[in-house]
């Protein structure tokens, strides 16, 4: 455990001060809360807490050492916290994939080859999101066994497949003008905010959700109307240009101003994105990356809300920017070397 891994904070009151940190489950599944006059007292009171847990963790492993039986031991024991629904749901996914595969053996014998190799034979029967939430879900559950000294495969050289090159599964499904306005309005009228602009941004821009997960603060070229997308300049159009001032005004957090003094919005954009050029662009709930399976699963919420029948997927809007483009005039040798695809690709799109 680090020091790093707990966000501490200070708390001044009229007379004094002291540090404090909530926990956001215990071993009995309840919030805690840590108080105390110094930093350092606080670190040991936290210390201790760990200790407890992972002495209590030792005395209840599982006795076999297959996959299944940690994946388990991840999800019902006390290493998982979160929505108790979508737990429940992860569980299910995974074991669904998982139980008895070839994966399913001693956990401390699997490599990452085992794992890509797995995930390679998955192309045949499932899609590149259900993968992708596998490897998600996969990559917390090994690191929190690291963390207690269990050692599991390295999974950050492990690649995803791309569905996209394999035969029989190029889903093409194309949204009408009339869908993607519909759609564009359910996502501005979301409460969930986060995943809402990554489905808008793609809808603006055409760009793979992967790829947009990936933009950081610095990408954004504001005097050209353009993100940075793997070394190519992606262009952004005015209308999704002032909805992403709108969204980085509001990261910036600086309303009260914004409020008052109106014609300073462009200042504190461009002052936001130079001191946190690191950053990304696309964040969750809690500032970190936004990640795949949230957004892919927002978007099919949202489709059905939309009244979309269809099967929509993030390929479904990569596919409608460009037919819709296509159809608006835009030059396909153009279009070719900023998102790839061949003539074929580009045929399809015109006869649908």
């Amino acid at each position: 455990m680090k020091k790093k891994n707990y966000k501490i904070k200070k708390i001044e009151t009229e007379d004094r001060f002291y540090y404090f940190y909530e926990m956001e489950w215990n071993l009995y599944g309840k919030r805690e809360r840590f108080y105390a006059p110094t930093e350092e007292e606080l670190w040991e009171k936290l210390q201790h807490t760990e200790d407890e847990r992972l002495k209590y963790l030792m005395t209840s492993f599982p006795e076999n050492n297959v996959l299944n039986d940690y994946i388990n031991f991840y999800f019902k024991g006390q290493l998982c916290i979160g929505n108790p629904i979508e737990m429940k749901s992860d569980l299910l996914f995974i074991r669904t994939i998982t139980s008895g595969s070839e994966i399913d053996r001693n956990i401390t014998e699997l490599s990452a080859e085992d794992i890509q190799s797995y995930y390679n034979k998955l192309t045949a029967l499932h899609s590149s999101e259900e993968i992708i939430r596998l490897h998600e879900i996969f990559t917390e559950i090994f690191q929190s066994f690291n963390h207690i000294g269990i050692k599991t495969p390295d999974l950050n050289s492990i690649q995803i497949p791309d569905i996209k090159k394999v035969k029989n599964k190029y889903e093409r499904i194309l949204l009408s003008e009339n869908e993607m306005e519909t759609l564009m309005i359910q996502c501005l009228g979301s409460r969930n905010s986060n995943n809402a602009f990554v489905v808008i941004f793609a809808l603006h821009t055409g760009i793979y959700l992967n790829d947009i997960f990936e933009i950081r603060n610095h990408d954004i070229q504001l005097d050209d109307s353009a993100v940075n997308v793997k070394g190519k300049t992606v262009p952004i159009c005015p209308e999704c240009l002032e909805w992403l001032k709108e969204r980085l005004a509001d990261k910036a957090g600086e309303s009260d101003i914004l409020y008052k003094n109106p014609e300073q919005k462009e200042n504190i954009i461009r002052n936001y994105l130079k001191n946190n050029s690191e950053g990304y662009l696309f964040t969750n709930a809690r500032g970190k990356k936004t990640t795949f399976y949230p957004a892919a699963n927002f978007l099919k919420n949202i489709a059905e809300k939309s009244g979309i029948s269809r099967s929509i997927t993030p390929l479904s809007l990569h596919c409608s920017y460009l037919a819709d483009a296509i159809k608006n005039g835009a030059d396909i040798e153009e279009l070719k070397t900023l998102y790839g695809h061949d003539d074929k690709f580009y045929k399809s799109l015109i006869k649908k």
